[in-house]
């Protein structure tokens, strides 16, 4: 291509052999001083007969355009491509000259790969034998460069490409790929759960730890409200606000729930998530999870309440004593001194006079033994037997049916007294639960080397946000009671190596279930008295 128009080149190419392929003639006509191309058929007519204005506009486009003819079979399966012209652009963009393409088949170009080379000249050959037009990218070998491709045709058999370098565009997205490969590799390795949240309250991405703590997957969180997965939602929302509006929140203490309704104590900390001209879009959001520091600042508050007790026991436990027994003694003086011929009412606060000083007995004794490392007295019993004599020491109200499911146990090394204990003090608390009447199953069992005694009540069942605390020392939900009878149970449980769990649902009833390990030899470990003080944590699960 030249810039003078005196004289234009002609290109006149003759059929391909099917055989060679090859170029049969290509005739070059040339002026001293210039020449343009003379192209025939309708691709000159497409961009109009006035060959001077359209040598013109060919040549000076920044766009690489250049023009080829497919050579078929004799069946019409096109077998090679050949390269008529190509503009100034085209050799600028590939740095070709014009000698090392015109003319040339498609396998002599660096315009293809070999191993899909054949797939190029389908494409092309749909293109010049149809209206089909296509536009695509593709990387040429073996100059290593991403193009933008338009393919169409003119006229039948012929095609022209127009294309524009993008391997500098692709070389920054790949970049920009590799930099969010890079950040989101860094996010799902940060174990706190991350969240990026619109201006709308909608998340808009999390991370692997946020699927964790939430149980649910990254395309169920995207966009859903971020405030549906805590426990106050509202709390949620005004800590987002304040992100908003101050600029950041820091440790703002919330509650997040799960898939299956677990809950945890988290720290909330966001910042305002800015775009490139400074304007919010939302926040960015980290939570920490705190349930071990809750736990841990829990335990403390027990161990202390625990030493306040022990203190308490030791000191007022005896004191107490002696005053007690002076009533307890001079209640029974009264009754052997009037005999018969005492009034009934005075009687009746008798007897109620002496039971209330058991009653205040039985608490010294429950904080002694709590505040006691109290090693069991093991001996080779049947746990069937155990339960019975429990039964036969509580009374039980006309309104409740009593279930007794004895199965068939072996004997194993327990300390009598205190299994009855536990056994009388579930029953106790089930028959208390149950004031309107009910049903009380008691039921005994062997499981792969434990021995079980299930106690199921159809009670009023304990509400979901107390069942954490009922081995609390001096935590209880009756209107009577200091809360220690749960505490000695899962106390001397454990004195056993065993363990003690529940089972409730509120307005459906309790199930208590006591494990103890089969045991023929005095192998017991002891217990240290501070794991007394702890919360009860494992083995509870909660219903509505």
């Amino acid at each position: 291509m030249y810039s003078s128009l005196d004289k234009l080149k002609h290109i006149d190419l003759a059929l391909f052999e099917e055989d060679k392929s090859v170029v049969e003639k290509t005739l070059v006509e040339e002026s001293a001083d210039a020449s343009v191309l003379e192209l025939k058929g309708k691709w000159a007519e497409a961009f109009g007969k006035s060959h001077s204005r359209f040598a013109t506009l060919f040549s000076k486009m920044l766009t690489a355009v250049a023009y080829y003819k497919v050579i078929t079979d004799k069946n019409g399966k096109p077998l090679h491509y050949v390269c008529l012209e190509a503009n100034k652009a085209f050799e600028k963009i590939t740095g070709l000259k014009r000698e090392n393409y015109l003319g040339k088949k498609a396998n002599d170009l660096w315009l293809t790969n070999g191993s899909n080379l054949h797939k190029v000249i389908d494409t092309y050959g749909r293109v010049s034998f149809t209206t089909e037009s296509l536009q695509f990218e593709y990387q040429m070998d073996p100059l290593k460069k991403w193009y933008n491709v338009s393919a169409f045709s003119v006229e039948k058999g012929y095609f022209v490409t127009i294309f524009e370098d993008i391997t500098e565009r692709k070389r920054m997205e790949e970049e920009l790929r590799q930099g969010v490969k890079y950040n989101r590799g860094l996010i799902n390795a940060n174990l706190d759960p991350l969240v990026i949240i619109g201006q709308d309250g909608k998340i808009n991405d999390v991370n692997r730890a946020t699927e964790k703590i939430t149980g649910r997957t990254r395309a169920e969180l995207i966009g859903t409200d971020f405030s549906d997965y805590f426990t106050q939602p509202e709390k949620a929302r005004s800590g987002y606000e304040i992100a908003l509006q101050k600029g950041s929140i820091r440790d703002y203490e919330l509650e997040i729930k799960g898939k299956n309704e677990s809950t945890k104590p988290i720290l909330y900390n966001a910042s305002v998530n800015l775009n490139d001209q400074g304007e919010s879009i939302g926040v960015f959001a980290a939570v920490h999870d705190i349930s071990e520091l809750k736990n841990l600042q829990e335990d403390l508050i027990k161990s202390a309440k625990f030493t306040v007790i022990g203190q308490l026991a030791s000191v007022v436990g005896h004191e107490l004593r002696n005053p007690l027994g002076v009533i307890k003694n001079s209640v029974y003086f009264l009754n052997m001194m009037l005999k018969d011929d005492a009034d009934e009412k005075i009687v009746k606060h008798l007897k109620i006079l002496d039971k209330q000083v058991n009653s205040a007995n039985d608490i010294i004794s429950d904080l002694l033994d709590l505040t006691r490392q109290k090693v069991p007295n093991l001996e080779l019993t049947d746990l069937n037997k155990i339960v019975t004599n429990a039964m036969s020491n509580v009374t039980i109200p006309a309104n409740i049916v009593v279930d007794t499911k004895l199965g068939k146990i072996p004997e194993t090394l327990l300390d009598k007294e205190q299994i009855q204990k536990v056994i009388q003090n579930l029953v106790m608390n089930s028959i208390q639960a149950m004031s309107e009447g009910g049903k009380l199953l008691i039921q005994t069992a062997k499981q792969d080397g434990i021995l079980e005694v299930i106690v199921k009540d159809t009670g009023v069942g304990i509400p979901k946000k107390d069942i954490a605390s009922l081995f609390t020392p001096l935590f209880t939900t009756k209107a009577k009671g200091i809360g220690l009878g749960l505490v000695i149970c899962k106390q001397i449980v454990e004195g056993h190596n065993g363990t003690i769990t529940v089972e409730s649902k509120v307005g459906e009833g309790s199930t208590f279930v006591v494990k103890l390990p089969i045991k023929v030899e005095k192998q017991i470990v002891k217990q240290p008295v501070s794991d007394t003080s702890m919360a009860f944590k494992d083995g509870v699960k909660i219903e509505g």
